[in-house]
């Protein structure tokens, strides 16, 4: 990755050709930021640097004034840091040294590291220069479930020459994967569908023919496959009740998803008056009728575009199909619920919670798990779309809509109403609370149902 580089000039209180080991008396010129941005060409470029200055770690607590945002900061003076921390900096004397201090900001999960990796300054001592780094976790590396603060800091000696300028480099890298390399998803040979299987949750994922699989697809689906049958697990025990429903699994053990190329590409399917319905369609025609039968079968589509803070052409349903044998259902649900840009999915389980408290904008409006319609964070959107999955897998169970305040607090919690939206409380105690459950009556209706043992 390219470092970015910014330029700040330093604020003089004296004259700048004072003498440089004189301590500046105004404490306001003891503390500078280091900002990131692309100040263009480096005001000394092809000029030879000077050596590394020798840095010594500080172990710091993490810093209250720190933020969510990122933060560089080059402290001279004693004043200012005790300020800053709330004690005088260890080890530092600060009319021969001076700190720089680097803040990641507010992470949703720990596995993060923060350094300061070299400070140094220019050939002519005009320019001092820091190089910070982020370490983001491994893919599929299990990571604390909570919020952290990356920070670091280091004291080095001050310059001979007080420097006019101060220049930032950033590099992010991230861990290696803690699992084995995702596997490249192609069309499924629909003549080697198993079509003798019954009272298994089966699924077909179509995509145009211009929108490629997705990275990490099969693992992704595998992951939502096996949460979604450990909430019914765990919400119907927590109403007495051992059960769940089971997966159709492929010899390897993970969810047995049939691959559909489309036909057409995604401008013909988004042309169609109902395009969910011309994809399903589609996987309906194109697969053996008795692939459907006697089972519950997710169809999901690749279809959604975002066209300002609204998602196009998906949505999702659910139902039962009694026609196509005794407990059969369907659910139809785009694809939108795996993230836009962002994942809603975790590839181990033990980070989901961390996806279910996700900052920032997902960038579409909906209703959240307190009913509120307005801009959900990443975290909201995935227990709003990712309980929405969960709750049309509860209509090709035969489950009727339940909108009931249970104990009249104004917060339905029921899977069937509209507390689907609060199904990251389950697993992440920083997002909704209470969570998302089924209740007795709908674990009762569940219990008798055909396809759950």
């Amino acid at each position: 990755m390219r470092a970015l580089t910014v330029v700040l000039a330093l604020v003089c209180v004296t004259s700048c050709v004072a003498d440089p080991g004189d301590p500046l008396d105004d404490p306001d010129a003891e503390l500078d930021e280091l900002a990131l941005g692309d100040a263009g060409d480096d005001l000394e470029a092809g000029k030879a640097d000077g050596p590394d200055l020798a840095l010594t770690p500080l172990d710091l607590p993490v810093p209250t004034f720190a933020g969510n945002a990122e933060v560089r900061l080059l402290i001279r003076g004693e004043a200012v840091y005790r300020a800053l921390f709330g004690a005088s900096a260890p080890r530092v004397d600060f009319s021969r040294k001076w700190v720089a201090f680097y803040s990641a900001g507010v992470k949703p999960t720990g596995g993060f590291d923060a350094s300061i990796d070299r400070v140094w300054t220019s050939n002519t001592g005009k320019t001092l220069r820091v190089a910070t780094r982020l370490r983001t976790p491994g893919p599929g590396c299990t990571v604390t479930k909570a919020f952290t603060t990356p920070h670091a800091a280091v004291a080095f000696m001050r310059p001979a020459k007080v420097p006019d300028y101060l220049v930032a480099y950033h590099t992010t890298v991230a861990a290696p994967a803690c699992t084995a390399e995702c596997r490249t998803v192609a069309p499924t040979d629909l003549a080697s569908l198993h079509l003798d299987v019954t009272r298994e949750v089966r699924a077909v994922f179509f995509t145009p023919s211009d929108r490629p699989f997705r990275a990490c697809l099969h693992e992704r689906l595998d992951a939502f496959a096996h949460l979604a049958q450990d909430f019914y697990r765990a919400a119907l025990a927590d109403e007495g009740i051992a059960k769940s429903f089971v997966l159709d699994t492929a010899a390897d053990g993970t969810w047995d998803v049939v691959y559909v190329s489309g036909e057409h590409d995604s401008a013909w399917y988004q042309a169609q008056p109902d395009p969910p319905g011309a994809a399903m369609a589609e996987m309906l025609a194109r697969l053996p009728a008795a692939y459907h039968q006697r089972n519950v079968t997710m169809y999901l589509y690749d279809l959604h575009t975002v066209s300002g803070r609204t998602i196009r052409y998906s949505g999702n349903g659910g139902s039962g199909a009694p026609w196509e044998g005794e407990g059969t259902g369907y659910v139809l649900q785009g694809a939108h619920f795996l993230g836009l840009g962002f994942e809603t999915i975790a590839l181990d389980p033990a980070q989901q919670g961390a996806l279910f408290t996700q900052a920032g904008d997902a960038g579409v409006d909906d209703w959240n798990g307190d009913q509120v319609f307005g801009p959900l964070t990443r975290g909201q959107y995935a227990s709003t779309y990712v309980g929405a999955a969960l709750h049309e897998l509860g209509h090709a169970f035969y489950l009727d809509h339940v909108f009931t305040d249970d104990d009249g607090d104004g917060i339905e919690t029921n899977l069937m109403g509209n507390g689907f939206r609060r199904l990251g409380g389950r697993y992440a105690a920083g997002s909704y609370q209470p969570f998302t459950a089924l209740g007795a009556e709908t674990a009762a209706a569940l219990d008798a149902a055909w396809m759950i043992r």
